[in-house]
C-alpha cells in the first residue's frame, strides 16, 4: 500500500481524542470531525508550500527536529489534565512560525466561514492539531531517516494527496480570504489543493476582456447608427435648400442624396427616408402650381418658392429628427440585448476553454514519455544509499508533475484514453526491471519507497 500523509496524520487521531476536543468547544462539540476534515489538508498543504523553499524546508525541518513526539501518545492525558490552553498556544506559535502570522489569521477565517466553527474555535482545533502534524511528521523523518531535502520531496509527491483529502469547496475558500496568496510559495500550494487561484484568475481575467470588448462592439455600432442618420439629415437640409435654386435640380439631387445617406443608416432608411422627401418635394411642387398658374409674375413665383422652401426645410428637418431618435433607439436597444447575450455565450466558452485548454490525448502521452524517461534516469543513477538520498528531489518533482497528468487524465473521454494506456503499458514493462533492482539494493528500498511507491502505482494506473 502507497504512503499517503493524510493518513499518517488522521491514523494518530482515535475517537476518543477527537471527543476530547470536541468537548473544548463547547456548543461547537458537534462539528469538532467536520472541522477536522478540512483543518488537517489545509495545514498539511500549507507546510508543504513553505518546504517549497530551501530556507522554509529548513525551517520545517527544524520544528520537527525540535518537536516532542511523545506528545502523541498522551495529548489526550494533557488536554484533561488542565494543559489544553498551553498545547494550543504552543502548537499555534508553531503554526504562526511555519505559515506567518498573516496567513495563519487568514487560514482561521476561511475555516470558520468554511465549516461554521467560530474562529476562536477553529483556532483551538487549529493548536490542538499543530503538535499531532508535526509529531507525526517526525516520526516519519526518524524511521525513514529523512534530513530537509528529503522531508520537502516526500511533501512534495503528496500534493495529490492532500487535494483529494479536501472538502469540496474549501480551495475556493482559502483562496478567497487570501490564504494561498499569502503563503511563501503560492504556487506550490495552489498545487496542492487542485491549482485553484491561478486559474480562476484567468478565467474572470478572460471574460473580462471578452465582456469589454463586446461593450466597444456596441458603442462603436450606436455610434455608427448615429453618424449614418446625421449625414442622412444634413444630405437632406442641403438637397431641400437647394429647391430654392432650381426645383428640378433639387428634386433629382435630394433623392439621390437621402437614398445613399439611407444606404449607411440600416434597411428601416432604405424607404423610410425616400418616401419622406419625395412627399416634402411633392408638396412643393403643389404650393408653386397653385400660386397663380401662368398669370403669377416671376416676382411672385421666386417668393412663393422661397416661402415654400423655408416650410420645406422645417418639415424635413422634424421629420429627419423624428426618424433619427426612434433609429438611434432601436438600433441600442437591439445592440444591448444582443450585447448581454453575446456576453452570457462568451463566459460559458470562456469556462469551457479554460477547463478543457491542453487536454488532448497528444499531450498527456507527450507530458507521459517525458516522466517515463526522467524516472528511468533517475533510477538508472541509484547505486546505493547515498546515491538514493540524492535522487529523492528528482523524483519529488516528477511526483509533482504526474498529479498534473493525472487531472488532465481525469477530464479526458474514455473513448480517447487507449493510446495512452497502450504507452503506459509499454514503458512500464522497461521502466519495472529497473526500478526492482534499484529496490533490491541494502537499505535503498526504505528510502524510495515513500516517495517512489506512489509514482508507480500511478503509472501502473495508466497502463489499464
Amino acid at each position: 500500500m502507497s504512503f499517503n500523509i493524510i493518513d499518517l496524520v488522521k491514523g494518530q487521531i482515535g475517537d476518543q481524542l477527537l471527543g476530547q476536543m470536541g468537548s473544548l468547544l463547547g456548543d461547537e462539540s458537534t462539528k469538532a470531525s467536520s472541522a477536522m476534515d478540512s483543518i488537517i489538508p489545509s495545514l498539511l498543504g500549507g507546510i508543504t508550500s513553505t518546504a517549497s523553499t530551501t530556507q522554509g524546508a529548513d525551517s520545517l525541518f527544524n520544528a520537527v527536529q525540535d518537536q516532542d513526539d511523545s506528545l502523541l501518545d498522551n495529548i489526550g492525558s494533557m488536554l484533561d489534565g488542565g494543559q489544553a490552553s498551553s498545547v494550543i498556544d504552543n502548537g499555534n506559535s508553531l503554526l504562526g512560525t511555519l505559515l506567518g502570522s498573516g496567513a495563519l489569521g487568514k487560514l482561521v477565517g476561511a475555516v470558520s466561514g468554511f465549516t461554521g466553527v467560530s474562529k476562536s474555535g477553529s483556532s483551538s482545533l487549529m493548536g490542538m492539531l499543530a503538535p499531532i502534524v508535526i509529531g507525526a511528521l517526525k516520526r516519519k523523518v526518524l524511521g525513514d531517516g529523512l534530513n530537509a531535502g528529503t522531508l520537502a520531496s516526500l511533501l512534495g509527491s503528496q500534493k495529490s494527496n492532500i487535494a483529494a483529502a479536501m472538502p469540496q469547496g474549501l480551495g475556493d475558500q482559502l483562496n478567497s480570504s487570501g490564504f494561498l496568496s499569502s503563503l511563501p510559495s503560492a504556487d506550490s500550494v495552489s498545487d496542492a489543493f487542485g491549482g485553484i487561484g491561478a486559474t480562476a484568475s484567468n478565467a474572470a481575467d478572460g471574460v473580462s476582456n471578452v465582456a469589454g470588448g463586446v461593450g466597444d462592439a456596441v458603442g462603436n455600432v450606436a455610434g455608427n447608427v448615429g453618424d449614418a442618420v446625421g449625414n442622412a439629415a444634413g444630405n437632406v437640409g442641403d438637397a431641400v435648400s437647394n429647391v430654392a435654386d432650381n426645383v428640378g435640380d433639387a428634386a433629382g439631387n435630394a433623392v439621390d442624396t437621402v437614398t445613399d445617406g439611407a444606404k449607411q443608416g440600416g434597411s428601416m432608411f432604405r424607404w423610410l427616408l425616400p418616401l419622406i422627401v419625395l412627399a416634402l418635394l411633392g408638396w412643393l411642387a403643389f404650393k408653386f402650381l397653385v400660386g397663380g398658374g401662368t398669370e403669377v409674375s416671376t416676382t411672385g413665383a421666386a417668393d412663393a418658392v422661397t416661402e415654400t422652401t423655408a416650410e420645406v426645410k422645417d418639415a424635413a428637418s422634424s421629420a429627419v429628427s423624428t426618424a433619427t431618435e426612434t433609429a438611434t433607439e432601436t438600433a441600442t436597444e437591439t445592440a444591448t440585448e444582443a450585447a448581454s447575450d453575446m456576453k452570457d455565450k462568451a463566459s460559458d466558452a470562456v469556462s469551457a476553454m479554460t477547463e478543457m485548454a491542453d487536454i488532448s490525448p497528444e499531450a498527456i502521452g507527450e507530458k507521459l514519455t517525458g516522466i517515463f524517461g526522467s524516472t528511468t534516469e533517475a533510477l538508472s543513477g541509484i547505486t546505493d544509499t547515498e546515491s538514493a538520498t540524492a535522487a529523492l528531489p528528482k523524483l519529488g518533482e516528477i511526483g509533482t508533475n504526474l498529479s498534473g497528468v493525472t487531472d488532465m487524465m481525469e477530464k479526458l473521454p474514455d473513448a480517447a484514453r487507449g493510446p495512452i494506456a497502450k504507452m503506459a503499458s509499454e514503458s512500464m514493462g522497461g521502466l519495472e526491471p529497473i526500478m526492482n533492482n534499484v529496490m533490491s539494493l541494502p537499505g535503498v528500498g526504505k528510502i524510495l519507497e515513500p516517495v517512489l511507491g506512489p509514482i508507480m502505482e500511478t503509472l501502473q494506473s495508466f497502463g489499464g
